[in-house]
């Protein structure tokens, strides 16, 4: 019996994966981008009024805003403040924000560099009762920060969970921050400021828990410290964490983190560290928060931040045109790749509308894009043998999806252990990337074979999801058995004699074998995407009947060289009924959906 598995195992995979289509594609993405807009060059932030209108307001850094609404840009501008606006380079118009509750109060914020090149923080009103049309008349400066030089003038500005809004503001430019702003705490240059613009509308108000709001060392504006260039913050929707970008000088790029529950007061290094290292030999970390990722400048040149979407801080470079997915995983942080659109394709900005669907924007030419992530459902999630529904600790699973690939594609895992990502995509049950077998594309079918992690519990609900999708629950169930097939009818069975595949008639008295899927447990540990290399035998009662007559088992258990793969070892009993005949694997007395053998006579 031992003989006879392993001689079969090179075969057997080699027709397993023939199952899954034909070519394989050199690259992928686990995101596809939907392409909304044309017009918007130099764009360099995507908002969202959170009105009910589903509007978008495109930023553009020549001092105007556009209004994307229902699948097209407006032509006429929702605001024109050029005349007001020095642009060109790192100047412009950068960032606009707006209130909570803007349905009712009408009023919106800007961030932009004036004639002078100091940076202003404004507020502006809608003209009448017309949705679409801003005052550029009308403005109300709150806040001027002059700039020493034309660059690091940060940009963002964003209304916290808290109400309150935040503003990004770099070292005042030039390189190495040659004034010390980033840790001068009398200079706005270089920090994160928190004020309150909306109790007294004559004037900002500091809020009385800034961290520094009784410490005559420092501005009491300043709600965190160490920053060189923020360029895109943000705060995750549902958990209120602040994600920051901050564009690195010449080593690294960086992603800082700051939790919803702090309280304000971090200092993130800038100048005296670069990502985690010192800018200078022997410099003093103590008091300094860390970024939680950085990357070197063989991944990118600087760094755009982006937006928590679908469980993962998405953010990109301006110069390589990447988009990662940043994502927690236990204590660590763990980064992907999500797409690649090439150095012509500059990330200058990421936003999120109403319904929290992320959009990117390439400020060279003008395009910005709605990310499409995978779709699944519940029912679409089966055993890759049987295609029946519920997930089985170990078992092969097939979901069928929709956007993983952006064209037709095959791609396989070719050695073990499996992957935990193939074409750049991964599926992660509760949380954790599982072994991949394949993606597959062939026009409008799309699927992913992957391992069911070993250690699920029957009758919990597992969390799926595949790339950026949602999450979806599937039950766990203790065994779930399937029989490989040679096509959507056939059982696919071999025979014990000389290990040929059967493909013609199987005969009384002889051996034969066959493979399953979702069997259950077996009496020896395997680790997921690994295969056993010796007999393990699985802890349930299995039960084989042909033609409804019973045959005997010699073994049902692991198919030694295999993941997720079972084997039963049966003999034909003279009983059996010749002809086309039911072939039914019971485990448990959980019946294997019908395959059919034809028996000689």
């Amino acid at each position: 019996m031992t003989k006879a598995m392993d001689s079969y195992g090179g075969f057997m995979n080699v027709k397993f994966f023939s199952f899954f289509l034909l070519t394989v594609l050199a690259a992928t993405s686990q995101v596809r981008l939907e392409r909304i807009a044309t017009t918007i060059s130099l764009c360099t932030d995507i908002q969202s009024a959170g009105d009910g209108s589903g509007r978008l307001f495109l930023v553009r850094q020549n001092g105007t805003i556009a209004i994307w609404r229902d699948g097209q840009v407006l032509q006429r501008p929702f605001l024109d403040i050029r005349s007001k606006v020095s642009t060109g380079g790192e100047r412009g118009l950068l960032g606009m924000a707006f209130p909570p509750n803007y349905k009712d109060k009408k009023w919106f914020y800007v961030n932009y560099t004036d004639r002078s090149g100091a940076t202003v923080i404004s507020r502006y009103q809608l003209v009448g009762s017309d949705p679409d049309l801003a005052d550029s008349a009308n403005e109300r400066i709150l806040l001027t920060i002059p700039q020493p030089f034309s660059n690091h003038n940060g940009g963002q500005i964003q209304f916290g969970p808290d109400g309150m809004m935040y503003i990004g503001m770099g070292d005042g430019g030039s390189a190495n921050d040659p004034e010390g702003n980033g840790q001068n705490n009398r200079a706005l240059l270089g920090k994160m400021l928190r004020i309150d613009t909306e109790s007294n509308l004559a004037r900002y108000e500091i809020p009385p828990d800034n961290p520094f709001v009784n410490n005559a060392g420092y501005r009491p504006e300043i709600w965190a410290t160490g920053m060189r260039n923020p360029w895109r913050f943000s705060f995750d929707r549902s958990t209120g964490d602040m994600f920051i970008a901050d564009v690195g000088q010449n080593r690294f790029e960086e992603i800082n983190f700051q939790p919803a529950a702090s309280r304000g007061g971090e200092n993130y290094g800038w100048v005296t560290m670069e990502g985690n290292e010192c800018v200078r030999a022997g410099c003093n970390r103590a008091g300094l928060t860390l970024p939680i990722w950085v990357y070197p400048r063989t991944e990118g040149l600087s760094v755009t931040g982006g937006y928590v979407y679908r469980g993962a801080y998405y953010y990109g470079d301006f110069v390589t045109g990447k988009i990662w997915a940043l994502r927690r995983q236990g204590n660590a942080w763990v980064n992907e790749l999500a797409f690649d659109g090439g150095r012509a394709f500059s990330i200058s900005t990421f936003g999120l509308d109403e319904a929290g669907d992320l959009y990117v924007a390439n400020y060279g030419n003008g395009e910005v894009f709605r990310v499409v992530p995978p779709t699944f459902s519940s029912a679409g999630v089966v055993s890759a043998s049987s295609f029946a529904q519920g997930m089985t600790a170990g078992g092969l699973m097939t979901v069928f999806t929709r956007n993983v690939l952006s064209s037709n594609g095959t791609f396989v895992a070719g050695s073990l252990p499996l992957p935990r990502s193939l074409g750049g995509i991964q599926v992660r049950v509760n949380g954790n990337p599982v072994p991949l077998l394949a993606v597959v594309r062939n026009g409008d079918n799309e699927q992913v074979n992957f391992q069911v992690p070993w250690d699920l519990q029957p009758g919990t609900n597992a969390r799926l999801q595949v790339g950026s999708s949602e999450v979806v629950e599937i039950p766990v169930v203790a065994v779930a058995p399937g029989v490989f097939g040679l096509n959507a009818t056939d059982a696919l069975l071999i025979r014990g004699s000389d290990f040929s595949l059967v493909t013609g008639a199987i005969r009384r008295g002889e051996t034969y074998v066959l493979y399953a899927s979702g069997l259950g447990l077996m009496d020896l540990p395997v680790a997921a995407g690994e295969a056993l290399s010796q007999v393990a035998r699985i802890r349930r009662a299995a039960s084989l009947r042909i033609g409804g007559a019973v045959c005997d088992i010699d073994y049902a258990g692991a198919a030694p060289g295999f993941v997720g793969v079972y084997q039963v070892n049966f003999r034909l009993s003279g009983s059996v009924p010749t002809g086309l005949q039911d072939l039914l694997l019971s485990v448990d007395s959980v019946d294997a959906p019908v395959r059919k053998v034809l028996v000689a006579n």
